[in-house]
This record gives C-alpha cells, structure tokens and sequence, in this order.
C-alpha cells in the first residue's frame, strides 16, 4: 500500500468521528397538474417512461459497457482486442466506461484509452475491500476519496477535469446522503452504483435526484436528499441462468465458462430491454471477470466479442459511454435521427492502429496564424528577396563553466540585434546561473531532458508519463532553478534526435510546449522543407523512427534540414558531418557550401545545429581552433549579406505564424528589444551533492534543494522513507 493510500485510510479513521451530513428529504416528483414542474435537459423524474415521448420503436437502444478497477499492462491489451474497431451504426467508434481506482493504476494507459474515445470514471484512491468503511464515510472522507481523485487523475493521466464527469462507489456500497452531498459539491454530475430489481421490466431510465426517487434500495444507505441536476444511472440488475438478480456480470451464477454461456446470458437479459422500454442496457464488471489466462476466462472474452458481433447487426443499438448516454437522455431524438445528434458523431482525425491518424492536409482550412502544411512554398506568399533568410544557430547539452566562455567570445556582440541562437539545456551538469545569464540576454532557451540517457532504445520506448517526466517536468525545474519565466520556455530537442513518436508528442502538447525540433529531413532539402504545424499528415520523411502521426493541433515542427558532408553524406547535426573538417577552410566551406543552397533556393530556415563539444577542445588540439574560427568566418560572411537574420527557433515560430517581408522586418515585435527579460539572479548559489558512487555539482539562482534534482524529483525537494 502507497504512502497516500495510508494517509487516507488513517484520516478517514479519525474523520469519522465527525457527524455526517443531515440532507432535507427531498419532496415527491409533480405530476401532471403541480404548479412545479421537472422537465429536461435538467430534470427528470425517476420513471421507466421513455424521454422526450418517443415510441419504443424510435428509441435507440442504449447500451453502456463499463469495467472497475485499476488500468495496467495487465488488462490494458484486453481492452484494445475487445474494442477496437468497433462501429456504432452512424459511423463513430464505440465508446465505453473505466471506473479507475488509483492504486496499481497505470496512468499513461488510462491517458491512452481516453484519447481512444473512452470515457474515464473514478472508483476511488484507496478501494478499500471493507463495505463498512463505505458504508459509514462522512462526507468529507467521500470528497476526499472521489472529488479529490478527479485532480489526481487530471494530473497524473493528463485528462482535463471537465471530462471526468462521474463515478461508482467500490462494492457498490453507496454512502446515502453524505456520498451524493460530496459529489454534488464536488462537481461530480452523475453516479452509477445503484442496482434495481424491482424496476427491471420495464427498466428504470437515468434520473435526476432534484426530487425524491421510486428506485428500490437494495444495498443501503440510499439517499433522500434534494440534489438538483445530478443524475442517477441505475444498474438494471441482470438475471443468471439461477434466475438471481446479478448487477455486475461477475455476480451471475452460475458463472458462465464457455463463450456460448456468456454469449446467451447478455443476450437474453438485453432482449428484455430491447424488447421493452428500452431503458439503456448495462454490461458492468471488472477487468477481473475477463482477464486471465485459464480456458474460462478466454472464453468469457469470445463471448464479450460474440455479443457485441450481435450487436452490430442492429441498426438501433448503439454503444455510447455513460456521459454520452445522458446527453442523449437530455435530449433524446430517433434512432433514424442519430446521424445528426451532435454528442454521438464522430470525433476527430480517424483512427487507426490505435491511434488518431492526422488527415492529409486540407490547405483551405489550415490557414496561419494557428495552422500550416507541411510545404516547401514559403509562408504569407512572399517571394524572392522579400523572404528573410533565417538561420538558427543551436547548441545542445549543458551550459558549464567550460562552454559558456566559447558563447561569450563567439555569439555575443556578434548577432545582428536581437538574434537568438537556441540553447537546448540537459540537467545534468548544467549551471543554472549562467543558463539565466544567456536567457537574460535574449537567446531562446529549450529542452534537451533532464537525465540524458545515452541509450536510444530508451527514448525510442519511452512511454507519455515518461515524455512527462523527462521534459514537461524538466520545464518547471530549469524556470526555477534558472529563473527563466516559464513562458520563455516554448521548445524541445529530443536527446540524440531520437523522436518518440505519438505519446512524445502528446506529452509535449499536454505540458504546454509549443514546438519541437528533433526531426531531420533529406527529402526534403532542397528546396528546403518550412516549419509547419501538426494538424494534419506531414509530408516529412521520417528518417528516426517512431515519428508522429497523430493529429496535434497547432504543435510546431522546425525541420532539421540535413547538411551534406564533404563526402557527399547528409547529417543532421554539423558535428556528424563526414569527413570531419580539420580546417579553418575545410569548415567555413561545409557551412557556406550548405547555407547557399538555401539562400539561393526558396529560404527556407537554415540551421547550424551542433555542440559547443565540436568547437571547444584542448589547446594542444588545433582542429578546434580551426573549427571555431571557421564558424566565426561563416557568420561574419552572413551577417553581410542581405535580408539574413541569425533567429531563435521561438522567434522564427512568431515570424511563421504573421509573415513579414525584409521591407519590414525592422518593426516586426516579435524579433525587437524584449524589455521583461530582466535579470533576477543576483546571488547564485553553488549546490554539492553526493553519495557513496557519485558527486554532482549545480548552481541556482534559488537556495541549494535539499536533495541533487532528478527525473521523478526535478525539484530536488522529496523525503525518502523507508517502506
């Protein structure tokens, strides 16, 4: 058991001894004739009538899978076979419900089967086993096991709130009034843990609890409370070949053990309904009853795959995830209508492969300023002179008290005014003083990771809440080490360039970046490829895979034009240009030799992307010296040049999204003075770290963590206990 799950279990000890919410009983539903009256989209009465007055031969037959407990590794590829590529009969995927519990939870699978179209319930933070301890929770043990929970998952799965709309107490075991007193304040909208035996056929329809429900009580404390607009889902009880009541699959008897038992016992209770009122049938149960490797639990699967084949030869029966399912009952329309019912349509770019394939480009609806193919054609149609040649000139790694001397002598008082080479900071080694001081200068400051592993089938693999991490988490550590507001903080490099396709991506839009620049195109070099936005297919050539092919929109991509080496072989980076350049000569030529091809051809940015590690050597090492004085000589020939612009690759991001021609790029703001870079790093502090293996150095311009930051600590602030 976690830390956070004992402190929960300890405070709802000691929070019990509180009393519990009193809630006023909640007055009779009107009926025809009462002054007041409980109409939809926000009310509705407990009743087995059918919405909106429809025949039960308009009625959509509404049926709501749903499975409790935690998503891992272990469930997670059942639920992919079981669901993917699954229609519903207006064209969309179908979707269905995960009641999530906290521990054991893999939250980057649950961050997956959201972006499948699933809807993500909550279960609780503890689950505890004991219905006494559910039975008996107060209110403010409620809002901490459910209402709390939401946060947690928004922030561990990535998940905005707004979509986390409901829940199921564990066991079923509702508190009464103090649950629904806690979920209502909390926001909560609905709750589906209560099971019905006595309103089966006809089936009780979802309800709002403004008034006194008619649903039976069968696992007590029910609530009598008034809570306005918050919906109950009954659990339409099941009937197992014993004919006992089952409200979660798992519970019928005899437990089917062959594909053709669990086949029949879903169909024969779902024809009840069908046959009925049609109120929506439910398939509720845990991962558990589905997931192992004995025959009868791979037969409970084929017999899940059996049922919902029979489904889809309906053409009224469409499965749709709790939260759509009320909006249809908020405004219910004919099945022969559902093709229009906005709720239900499909959303998004297609999926494929288990993921959201981008489109190819639409070009009349990708317009700037949030929008750009993939495309040679220079942006805001410019052409010829009047299209400023921007360079960028980066540097990977850390910034230490041995590179910083090269940017000082080599990029400052050398770039034309307010040019911005790009920095792409690693932790580890890096001096956070001196990261201020370039920031404070002006130059743009991006992401490289924080630990850097040398091993690139780790970042090839790495999953999103590892992206998370490794970079959004390395955003909030440099902006404070360095005090660099985290605004100033818009892009990333991926360590040795090796994408991580969609969930890197995903990652990197759900942490706020705003561009990456990892990816490198042969195909595409001459004439040069433009930085371009992700809402739809690129055009890129993916030389590393995994490359995104997801729909991102708005996320920037800043090609990196390959280089040719002088042996006539394309590399990304200058330093893995072959041969080698040993020469002042040999150096300023590949330089020159590249940039023209981009000068002279359609502008698209040039970029000189390297490590200060390639240009700063030891003394008794000459091709060092000739490198960088071939590099200084290759910018003072370009800084002569006309309508050339050395540019951080944010500023060349701005300049994309509102294109400005040289006649006035004088005034373009984005690339003026930036009067907030002020320095706030007056006092910096030098950090020592060490254990029994290693010793790490930092400076900050915050007092010393007490702990070295790392991923999983960026900020060097948690305490370790003994499990």
């Amino acid at each position: 058991m976690d830390k956070f799950t004992l402190f929960v279990l300890i405070f709802a000890l000691v929070s019990n001894i509180l009393p519990k919410s009193e809630a006023q009983t909640a007055p009779r539903c009107p009926v025809e004739g009462d002054a007041e009256t409980c109409d939809l989209p926000d009310c509705r009465c407990s009743s087995t009538s059918i919405p909106g007055g429809l025949d039960r031969s308009e009625t959509p037959q509404i049926v709501l899978f749903s499975f409790d407990s935690a998503v891992n590794v272990n469930n997670y590829p059942m639920y992919i076979d079981l669901l993917e590529g699954r229609k519903n009969p207006n064209g969309a995927d179908i979707s269905v419900t995960f009641f999530v519990s906290h521990e054991y939870n893999d939250y980057n699978l649950t961050h997956q089967l959201y972006r499948l179209g699933h809807e993500i319930g909550l279960n609780s933070i503890t689950r505890s086993s004991s219905t006494d301890y559910w039975r008996s929770l107060n209110e403010s043990m409620w809002t901490a096991e459910i209402v709390d929970q939401r946060e947690q998952m928004a922030l561990l799965a990535n998940i905005s709130s707004a979509d986390i709309k409901g829940m199921r107490a564990p066991q079923l075991q509702i508190g009464g009034d103090t649950m629904y007193s806690a979920l209502y304040n909390g926001m909560i909208t609905w709750e589906s843990s209560r099971p019905t035996w006595n309103m089966r056929q006809p089936g009780l329809w979802p309800y709002t609890n403004d008034y006194l429900s008619n649903q039976d009580c069968q696992i007590a404390p029910c609530p009598t409370g008034e809570y306005p607009g918050f919906w109950t889902v009954p659990m339409i009880d099941l009937i197992g070949s014993d004919f006992s009541p089952c409200p979660l699959v798992d519970q019928c008897n005899p437990r089917p053990t062959t594909a053709e038992a669990t086949f029949l016992l879903l169909r024969s209770n779902f024809l009840d309904q069908y046959l009925g009122n049609r109120a929506p049938f439910g398939v509720f149960s845990t991962s558990a009853f589905l997931q192992g490797s004995l025959p009868e639990f791979e037969a409970r699967r084929e017999g899940y795959k059996l049922f919902l084949d029979f489904l889809a030869t309906m053409t009224d029966v469409h499965v749709v995830s709790i939260s759509k399912a009320l909006e249809w009952i908020k405004a219910p329309v004919a099945w022969t209508e559902i093709d229009d019912f906005v709720p239900w349509q499909p959303e998004g770019p297609t999926k494929v492969n288990n993921v959201y394939e981008a489109p190819p480009c639409d070009v009349d609806a990708c317009q700037l300023p949030s929008c750009r193919c993939s495309s040679q054609t220079p942006p805001g149609n410019l052409i010829g002179p009047n299209v400023p040649q921007m360079v960028f000139l980066t540097f990977d790694d850390a910034i230490t008290v041995s590179n910083h001397p090269f940017y000082e002598e080599v990029l400052f008082n050398r770039i034309n005014q307010n040019g911005a080479p790009t920095f792409f900071i690693t932790h580890e080694y890096s001096n956070y003083s001196l990261v201020h001081d370039l920031w404070a200068r002006g130059h743009d400051i991006a992401l490289h990771s924080i630990t850097h592993v040398s091993d690139t089938g780790y970042w090839a693999n790495l999953n999103e809440s590892m992206w998370r991490a490794e970079i959004v988490a390395q955003k909030q550590q440099l902006s404070t080490f360095a005090s660099v507001p985290l605004a100033y903080i818009k892009g990333v490099r991926a360590p040795f360039l090796q994408v991580g396709g969609n969930p890197m991506y995903s990652a990197l839009v759900g942490g706020g970046f705003e561009w990456d620049c990892s990816r490198p195109t042969q195909n595409q070099r001459i004439p040069g490829l433009w930085p371009y936005t992700n809402d739809y297919a690129s055009t890129q050539d993916c030389q590393i895979p995994t490359c995104p092919d997801e729909a991102f929109p708005g996320f920037w991509t800043f090609p990196m034009i390959d280089l040719i080496g002088d042996d006539q072989f394309p590399c990304a980076m200058v330093d893995e240009c072959t041969p080698v350049p040993m020469t002042q000569a040999a150096t300023y030529n590949l330089l020159m030799r590249n940039f023209e091809n981009q000068y002279n051809g359609n502008r698209a940015p040039f970029g000189v992307f390297t490590h200060a590690a390639w240009l700063v050597g030891p003394a008794d090492r000459p091709e060092f010296a000739q490198r960088k004085a071939g590099y200084i000589q290759f910018l003072d020939e370009i800084l002569a040049m006309p309508n050339v612009y050395i540019v951080g690759i944010s500023q060349a991001m701005e300049w994309m999204k509102t294109p400005t021609g040289t006649a006035d790029i004088d005034t373009f703001v984005p690339w003026l003075d930036d009067p907030n870079r002020v320095r706030a790093c007056p006092f910096p502090r030098n950090c020592r770290y060490e254990n029994s293996t290693w010793e790490r150095f930092m400076s900050s311009c915050i007092p010393c963590p007490p702990e070295y930051p790392w991923v999983h600590n960026p900020q060097g602030t948690n305490l370790h206990y003994d499990d």
